[in-house]
C-alpha cells in the first residue's frame, strides 16, 4: 500500500528534519518550490517553501526511524504521524483513497443522500488549504462554496434516495443501516469506476459487514476500512460536504413544492411542518416527501385526529 505522510513545520526546522533525514537518504536538487529532497529505498522526503514536509512511499519501504524522528519535531500533524508509525488507522495517509458519507439519516423530511469523493496527492493539500472539514462544523455559505470546490476537483458521486423509494427499501431491507450500507456501496463502486485507489474510508454504522456484502466486483478489491467519527479524514469530509449541500438543496425544492418551509432534523418545530403539510395536501403526500418510520409520523397521526 502506498502512503503519503504529511506536517506542518516552520522554516526554521530545516536543519532538524535534515539532520533526520541525511544518515538515511540520498540528497536530490530541490526543484521550483522545494527547498529540501530526499530519496530513500522506495520512498521520497520532499520540505516545500510553505514549510510543508511530505514523505511518500510504500508503506513497508519508509523506515520506522523516519517516522520516530517525525513524532519526535512534528507540531500540527502529530496525532497522524503517530498513528502512522504505531501500526493505527492511516486514513489521511493512504492516498488516493475514496471517502464517503451520507447526508439525511436524521432528517425527517426529504431524501437520503450519500456520496464518495476520491482524493489523491494534489487535491488533499488543497482541500486542507481551503478548509475542507466536516460538514457539521460549516455554515451554509463555507458548505456551497467547498462544495463548488469539490465538484469541479475531484471524481465524485452522489446517489439520492427519494424518500419514498427509501421507505420502500426500509420497509423492504428491514432496517436503515442495510439501507445505508447499499447507498455507501454504490458510491464507491461509482467512483471506481472512474478513478482508482487502494483504501475506502466510511463512517461506521451497524454491522460492518453492511457496506461489504453490497459491494460489487470493484468494490470487493480494495480496503475498505470503517470508524468512529470518520469524518476526521478529509475524503469523507469532502464527502459529507457535496451530500449535505444536495440534501439541503431537495429540501429547498421540496419546500417550494409542498408551499411550506421544510424545516431540517426531527424536532416539533418538523411536526408542526409535517401537520400541516398533511393538512394542506393529504397524509399521502406527506407520506412522499418524509421519512415515515421515524417516531415522527406517529406524532404527527395523533396531531391530525
Amino acid at each position: 500500500m502506498r502512503l503519503t505522510l504529511t506536517g506542518k513545520f516552520q522554516l526554521e526546522q530545516l536543519p532538524e528534519i535534515e539532520s533526520a533525514l541525511a544518515p538515511i537518504a540520498t540528497f536530490e536538487e530541490p526543484g521550483d518550490n522545494i527547498v529540501l529532497r530526499y530519496r530513500g529505498a522506495g520512498w521520497v522526503a520532499l520540505f516545500y517553501r510553505t514549510g510543508r514536509l511530505v514523505i511518500q512511499g510504500r508503506d513497508t519501504s519508509i523506515p520506522e526511524v523516519v517516522l520516530e524522528s517525525i513524532v519526535s519535531f512534528e507540531i500540527t500533524n502529530r496525532k497522524q504521524i503517530t498513528k502512522a508509525a504505531s501500526g493505527q488507522s492511516l486514513t489521511n495517509m493512504v492516498l488516493p483513497r475514496i471517502g464517503s458519507d451520507e447526508s439525511g439519516k436524521g432528517d425527517y423530511f426529504g431524501p437520503l443522500v450519500t456520496a464518495a469523493v476520491l482524493v489523491d496527492e494534489t487535491i488533499q493539500p488543497r482541500f486542507e488549504t481551503e478548509g475542507v472539514k466536516d460538514s457539521k462544523q460549516l455554515n451554509a455559505l463555507a458548505i456551497a462554496r467547498l462544495s463548488r470546490l469539490i465538484r469541479n476537483t475531484t471524481i465524485h458521486n452522489i446517489v439520492t434516495i427519494r424518500a419514498e423509494k427509501y421507505n420502500e427499501l426500509q420497509a423492504g431491507m428491514g432496517s436503515v443501516n442495510r439501507v445505508l450500507g447499499w447507498a455507501h456501496a454504490r458510491v464507491l463502486e461509482n467512483v471506481l469506476e472512474q478513478g482508482k485507489a487502494d483504501l475506502a474510508v466510511a463512517d461506521q454504522f451497524g454491522d460492518p459487514s453492511l457496506i461489504q456484502r453490497s459491494l460489487m466486483e470493484r468494490g470487493k478489491r480494495i480496503e475498505l476500512r470503517q470508524m468512529p467519527h470518520a469524518e476526521s479524514d478529509i475524503a469523507v469530509a469532502a464527502a459529507s460536504i457535496i451530500a449535505r449541500y444536495e440534501f439541503v438543496r431537495r429540501i429547498e425544492q421540496l419546500s417550494e413544492e409542498a408551499g411550506i418551509e421544510l424545516p431540517l432534523g426531527a424536532s416539533d418545530r418538523v411536526i408542526r411542518a409535517a401537520v400541516e403539510v398533511a393538512n394542506k395536501h393529504g397524509v399521502d403526500y406527506l407520506k412522499r416527501i418524509a421519512k415515515w418510520h421515524f417516531a415522527t409520523s406517529e406524532k404527527v397521526l395523533t396531531a391530525l385526529q
